[in-house]
Parts: C-alpha cells; structure tokens; sequence
C-alpha cells in the first residue's frame, strides 16, 4: 500500500487510483525468472515502436499547436519550458497550491498586489504591476497592446504579429519570452528570498536577457548586447 506524506489533490486522487488499477493487473510470480518483453513478444523492432508511437498520438487525439510553439531557441531551454508549463496552466501560483491543499486558502492573494487572488493569469499578466511591463516593453518595440481574457490568448495574439523584417520578429518573440520568465523570477524572489519590487529594474533586466539571447542566435545582430539595450526603443527602426 502506497503511504503519501501530504493530503493528495483531486487530480493527484484520480491519478493514484488509475495507478492502483493498473498495478492489479499484474501479479508477480516469486518462481518466475525476470524477463524483458517487448509488445508481449522478446523482439523489439524499430517498425513496432513506430506503430505504437502513432498509435498513441491519434489515442491521445490533437497536438496543441499552440503550446508547442514554444519550443524556437530563443531562449534558453528553461525559459522555454517554463513558458510551456505556463500555458498548460501547470505553474505552482498560490492559487494551485491551494488547489493541492498545500497552503490554506486565506494565503492566495496577489505577490504583487495583494488585493486579488494569485492565479497563473493574473500574476502574469493581468495584475497592474505586471501589464504595466508588458506594455512598456511592447511600446519600445513599437507595439500597443490590447488587453486579453487569458495568457493563452495573449500568447496566441503576440506571436501571430508580422514584421516584415525576420530579426525584429525574433527579437519581438523573445520579448515575451523574457517578460514572462523575468516576472516569474521576481515572483519566486518576493516569496523565497524576500526580494522588494523594483519595476525599472525589472524592466531592465528584461531588456538585458534578449539582448543576450540574441548573441547566441544564427543571424548576427550588428550591436552589442549594451548597444542593444540602451537602444531598446529604437529596435523598429534599427530592423525596419
């Protein structure tokens, strides 16, 4: 019998009686020698695991298109999942914690602004403090924004925007990389290091990451990562 150390979610319940129901199905014997098995035959064959794979995709019905777009190399790879994970709504706000039963429900209020509840939505992106540096650093890439129900519609609004040059776009997607990540990280900072807020810092700590992702990019930006962020505004027009 498995023992857990916390009260598990309704979620976490589910999971633990699908896994209960699976582990029945098989009763080891003690007089049995181990053996490995592949698709209740000992060959394994690159052909066989194609056919499951595809198999599994169409059981599993459509790949969210959305999401996965994540997934560009702006950024570095644990940006990018962290953004991944905040799409899928799978980001540990208190509002989740709540959810899991791992906090009372009287401690869900707004790192930044304690007058409202913290889910992934508002911390993100709805809260004043933080649309207030979304649209600043939209404004300085010649961009004004228009508000959202969710992240994942504002997601899906940001990079459906053209330019017609390809390394202002690059530039402009990784924006919405930094800012989310950077607006996370202060959050993490506020709740377990005791950071304060500090919105020009912030702001340009954003400009700092894209900058310095850019370096690592195959196009070439003929500015250095300083030049780039002390000219932060004028990006339409050094990539017109």
């Amino acid at each position: 019998m498995l023992v857990w150390r916390r009260v598990l979610s309704i979620d976490e319940s589910r999971e633990v009686s699908q896994l209960n129901s699976l582990l029945q199905q098989h009763k080891p014997s003690r007089s049995a020698r181990d053996t490995v098995k592949w698709d209740q035959s000992d060959k394994f064959s690159v052909r066989s695991f194609y056919v499951k794979a595809v198999n599994q995709m169409v059981n599993a019905g459509s790949v969210d298109s959305l999401v996965c777009s994540v997934w560009q190399k702006l950024a570095p790879p644990k940006v990018e999942f962290m953004v991944w994970l905040a799409l899928l709504g799978k980001l540990n706000t208190r509002g989740r914690l709540v959810k899991k039963r791992m906090i009372p429900e009287e401690l869900n209020h707004c790192t930044f602004y304690l007058n409202h509840i913290e889910d992934i939505d508002h911390i993100l992106l709805s809260c004043p403090v933080s649309w207030s540096i979304w649209k600043s650093i939209a404004a300085d890439m010649g961009v004004q924004l228009v508000t959202e129900e969710n992240l994942r519609n504002f997601y899906a609004s940001w990079i459906s925007k053209r330019f017609t040059n390809k390394t202002r776009r690059k530039l402009w997607l990784a924006s919405f990389f930094s800012t989310l990540w950077s607006l996370w990280m202060q959050h993490n900072g506020i709740l377990f290091k005791q950071h304060t807020m500090n919105m020009e810092s912030l702001y340009q700590i954003i400009k700092w990451r894209v900058a310095t992702w850019s370096r690592a990019w195959e196009e070439k930006i003929p500015y250095s990562a300083e030049l780039l962020v002390q000219n932060f505004q004028s990006i339409p027009m050094l990539f017109n």
